[in-house]
């Protein structure tokens, strides 16, 4: 290159990239209990920012599940050196993600178009309502009893939900009404009867399970099976007493 007289050329060296470095502050939780309330926190350590570092933070799955989705949970600017907790609830645009596992991922940029320095965390989400079996049930239930079938069980929800319960033999099928209500202790009764007569004896399968309709989610639930008998119910053997 020919320059002119009096004139100076300067080499500039290309402009570096700052690196953003970030850590985990402690180890994250390798479960997210939805059905508990709250979110799941994260805490991260960030060094060698600039003024413009941009902060991603990202969860995608259920992995390896055909509703596998990806979304960006927080987009931070101009954030500044040290720790920082990132919060999660569960939710993606949708609603309520499915249960299953999850990966958190944490992209940090210094620079637009730079190549983001990624923190990645693998954990596991349950469904944000529970249930539990109270006690075990008997696998023969007389419809003679003056007792009901009752199915007690906990309810672990983030807001109030719907449960119901479903016995069936494939051709009679008694669905109960709603039972509405936060975590708590509930009891569900059968007393025998479906459509106001009683059920006939034999094998039936028997549901207990949230309904997404007032919910916020389905829930699987819990199930098993009884055999319904009309018979008299027998009475207790009493035990002599010497």
């Amino acid at each position: 290159m020919t320059l002119m007289a009096g004139m100076t050329f300067f080499m500039f060296a290309p402009l570096a990239l700052a690196a953003v470095q970030i850590a985990f502050t402690s180890a994250p939780a390798s479960e997210y209990r939805v059905y508990e309330g709250g979110t799941y926190d994260v805490s991260i350590t960030m060094t060698e920012i600039t003024d413009d570092t941009k902060v991603r933070m990202y969860v995608k799955g259920p992995i390896g599940e055909a509703s596998e989705a990806e979304e960006m949970i927080e987009e931070y600017e101009y954030i500044a050196n040290g720790m920082h907790t990132f919060s999660w609830d569960g939710q993606f645009s949708g609603g309520y993600v499915p249960a299953g596992d999850y990966e958190l991922r944490f992209d940090g940029t210094a620079l637009i178009g730079s190549n983001p320095n990624t923190l990645a965390h693998d954990f596991s989400v349950t469904d944000p309502v529970r249930l539990v079996l109270n006690e075990e049930l008997p696998s023969l239930y007389y419809t003679t009893s003056p007792d009901d079938l009752e199915f007690s069980y906990h309810l672990d929800a983030v807001s109030n939900s719907c449960v119901r319960l479903n016995i069936n033999n494939g051709s009679d099928t008694y669905l109960s009404p709603y039972e509405i209500g936060g975590t708590g202790d509930y009891v569900i009764s059968w007393d025998g009867e479906i459509m106001g007569s009683e059920a006939p004896e034999g094998e039936y399968d028997w549901l207990l399970f949230v309904d997404g309709i007032c919910s916020p989610v389905n829930n699987d639930g819990i199930e098993g099976t009884i055999t319904v008998s009309n018979d008299a119910e027998p009475s207790p053997v009493l035990s002599d007493v010497t």
